[in-house]
């Protein structure tokens, strides 16, 4: 069923049992069959979103395409709007090292505005600037072992600038959590890089007074969550699966730790939201 802003534009009848549905009534058999029949064969306007308008379609049972049908849309040109990437290393860093962070794995095509819609739809939260304050709270909730929201995060840098945003769900506690630090990469073009990983425990090392968060090494699943979640709001469409030049399936990042990865990068437009139900 096809659905435009004015009117319904296509609708396919089926799925009705006149026999069972006769014999419940007391209806007669060959009456009801005929209209059933009727409605079954009869078929509405041809299905077709109109050009410029903005439509819907709701599958009634499984769509199943031969694979010779499928095609990336990279192939299309004209249905992505893709601007075109510039060159950059595909991994975040710290302040003393290019190479010495996270990997590239998200790059948005949108606003700010409408990157801080997404993820707030989706249920996301800006993390809370390090501070005494922050750092104290997040301890305590570490201690007791509370739901920390809008915990702080480190800092990591792209291309030598720390991230312009940042977004995180938060876990159970404060050793669980999902985020993703992005960079403005292109202001002409609303070109945008994330690095995204979870966060599943805590990584302490006395010797050194250090302590940070011990991560998933497979960043994919955070990827993947993230473009399930910003599509699963309405605001956000992945557009495309790109691997980055120089992109490597196996590092580390700041701490040691291992990362693996198949390389991908997910390419995700961001539009306009809907509105919220009941406003």
């Amino acid at each position: 069923m096809v659905y435009g802003p004015r009117r319904r534009h296509g609708r396919i009848a089926h799925d009705i049992a006149p026999a069972g549905a006769a014999a419940a009534s007391g209806v007669g058999v060959i009456p009801t069959a005929l209209f059933a029949g009727y409605r079954i064969a009869r078929r509405g306007a041809r299905a077709s979103v109109l050009a410029g308008e903005i439509g819907s379609v709701r599958l009634v049972r499984p769509l199943e395409l031969p694979r010779a049908w499928c095609q990336p849309v990279a192939a299309h040109p004209e249905l992505s709007h893709l601007p075109p990437l510039p060159e950059f290393l595909p991994h975040t860093g710290t302040k003393r090292s290019e190479r010495a962070g996270d990997p590239i794995n998200l790059i948005f095509i949108g606003t700010a505005a409408a990157l801080d819609s997404a993820f707030l739809r989706a249920g996301w939260t800006p993390p809370a600037r390090a501070s005494l304050r922050a750092l104290a709270h997040a301890t305590a909730d570490m201690v007791t072992g509370h739901r920390a929201v809008r915990a702080p995060i480190s800092t990591q840098y792209f291309e030598g600038r720390p991230y312009d945003l940042a977004y995180e769900l938060a876990g159970p506690t404060l050793k669980r959590r999902h985020h993703v630090r992005i960079w403005l990469l292109d202001s002409a073009a609303a070109l945008w890089v994330g690095a995204a990983d979870e966060d599943v425990g805590l990584e302490v090392k006395p010797l050194h007074g250090h302590a940070t968060h011990r991560i998933d090494p497979n960043i994919d699943r955070e990827r993947d969550l993230i473009v399930a979640e910003l599509e699963a709001t309405g605001c956000a469409d992945l557009m495309e699966w790109t691997t980055l030049p120089g992109a490597q399936p196996e590092s580390r990042n700041a701490s040691g730790q291992r990362i693996e990865t198949d390389g991908c990068t997910a390419i995700v437009m961001l539009k306009r939201c809907p509105a919220a139900r009941g406003r």
